[in-house]
């Protein structure tokens, strides 16, 4: 038997359709909430990326290290998209955010280390041990100095506070700029201890140099008394004493002694030695109160610095010198002499009968050891003519530098001369040059002997007014 479909009840012809167009639509659906979800992930992701960018703070760290992780911040936060569209991108971004970090923490320890803080001690190697030595406004290292000065910590200073420009390049490498030119950033370099001092050991003050600074000097009428005032200072004061067994330790290493100033401070009577010597040292500079003016002018007498003043135009070189010393002005080994230059005679020492007809005495100075050295200029030897067997007469001049030995003839005129023409200081002169070049012995090199006469030598302009300001050195006062 055959159904027929009842009137009314038409066939459903786009069923099929309907149920495939319901597929595409859930299938629509679920596709647009996972591309949400994926930006949805997407942000987070970016937003966890940022979070993990370390921000500078300027307070932490010196200014170039600011400049530099700033603007690599600045990269990282500008290119966050980028980076998180991509494995490698995700991969790179971590590597930068990780050198940043370990950058920003290596910059502030840096700053922690070097610049310091208030509770440093003034000889701390910071910035703001710095500071505390500059209010202080003396030195606070005992027998040593600090080479550097205010300058010098306060450009090493500026220097780290300067700005750095940084690039990238194609690959995303760091480049940093350094004289107009980019170069890697592996070769940027902070200073090593840019605020350390350069500590050396400091001139000794010798006693002749403060009794002439700070003793009146015409308050004693006798040396005793000056030496007496010397002696009751020192027993009251330290930082003298200090000085006095620091020169007291430099004469004992002459005789190959070792004490220490620390061992003289603490033995009296290694003590009472060292302030005697200094005291004895001291009076070197007093000056007589009753000392009449020869001349009969009514000037006052000269003091020791005016008297070298008015002797000396100027120097020259110390040429055909030892390389050492010893107690008769020869040999090997020994002492330094502690100069390389001869104090040049305003008007040369003539008519010296021990030196010989013509010859002429052009500079002076004293060694370590006290000894008088001085340098003589001599018409030149002629030759002899090989065919008439004549001597001929010599051209231009010869120099000698000679060791003037004690008692001889040559030198007690030469301290007469001397004496005369310092205004009876010349003891005192010597005393000077003594101690100056004991306190070199150690450091003042030789220079290579030189044929070149004194007068011909090269010399720095304004050489007489040089020639002050050395006596002030030798004497201030």
């Amino acid at each position: 038997m055959i159904e027929y479909p009842m009137p009314g009840s038409p066939p459903d012809l786009f069923k099929g359709f309907r149920e495939e167009l319901g597929k595409i639509e859930t299938k629509r659906a679920q596709e647009q909430a996972k591309a949400e979800a994926k930006e949805k992930e997407d942000q987070q992701r970016v937003v966890q990326m940022a979070a993990r960018i370390e921000q500078a703070d300027k307070s932490t760290m010196f200014g170039s290290d600011y400049s530099i992780a700033s603007q690599w911040a600045q990269h990282l936060t500008d290119n966050l998209d980028t980076y998180a569209s991509t494995t490698e991108g995700l991969v790179k971004f971590q590597q930068q955010a990780a050198q940043l970090n370990s950058f920003i923490d290596a910059s502030e320890a840096y700053k922690k280390e070097n610049f310091g803080s208030s509770k440093d001690n003034a000889q701390a190697g910071t910035f703001m041990g710095h500071t505390q030595r500059d209010a202080l406004g003396k030195n606070v290292y005992g027998d040593l100095i600090d080479k550097r000065d205010k300058q010098s910590y306060e450009m090493a200073f500026m220097g780290l506070q300067q700005p750095i420009q940084v690039q990238w390049g194609e690959d995303d490498t760091m480049m940093i700029v350094k004289d107009g030119k980019a170069v890697s950033f592996a070769e940027y370099m902070r200073p090593e201890n840019p605020f350390m001092p350069q500590l050396e050991e400091g001139k000794i003050t010798l006693g002749s140099t403060w009794y002439a600074e700070k003793a009146a000097n015409r308050a004693h009428k006798t040396r005793d008394q000056a030496k007496q005032h010397t002696l009751n200072v020192l027993k009251t004061n330290p930082d003298l004493q200090r000085q006095a067994a620091r020169y007291y330790q430099m004469r004992q290493q002459e005789q190959n002694k070792t004490l220490t100033v620390e061992e003289i401070l603490a033995d009296p009577e290694h003590l009472a030695f060292a302030m005697d010597d200094w005291a004895n040292d001291a009076v070197t500079s007093w000056v007589n109160p009753n000392q009449k003016v020869r001349t009969g002018s009514g000037k006052q007498p000269k003091t020791p610095s005016q008297s070298f003043g008015s002797i000396v135009s100027g120097e020259f070189e110390a040429s055909g010198m030892p390389q050492s010393i010893t107690q008769s002005g020869q040999g090997q080994s020994g002492l330094s002499a502690g100069f390389d230059r001869f104090y040049e005679l305003d008007k040369p020492i003539k008519n010296m009968r021990a030196l010989g007809e013509d010859s002429e005495i052009l500079g002076f100075n004293v060694d370590a050891l006290g000894q008088m050295w001085i340098q003589v200029q001599r018409p030149a030897a002629g030759e002899v003519d090989p065919v008439t067997g004549m001597v001929t007469e010599g051209e231009g001049y010869d120099y000698e530098t000679m060791l003037v030995q004690p008692g001889t003839s040559l030198f007690n005129t030469i301290e007469k001369r001397m004496d005369e023409a310092t205004d009876g200081n010349w003891m005192a002169i010597q005393q000077s040059l003594f101690a100056k070049s004991q306190q070199n012995a150690q450091e003042v090199p030789f220079s290579p002997p030189s044929s070149t006469p004194p007068q011909e030598q090269e010399r720095t302009p304004g050489y007489m007014e040089r020639g002050i300001r050395w006596a002030r050195s030798l004497f201030p006062f």
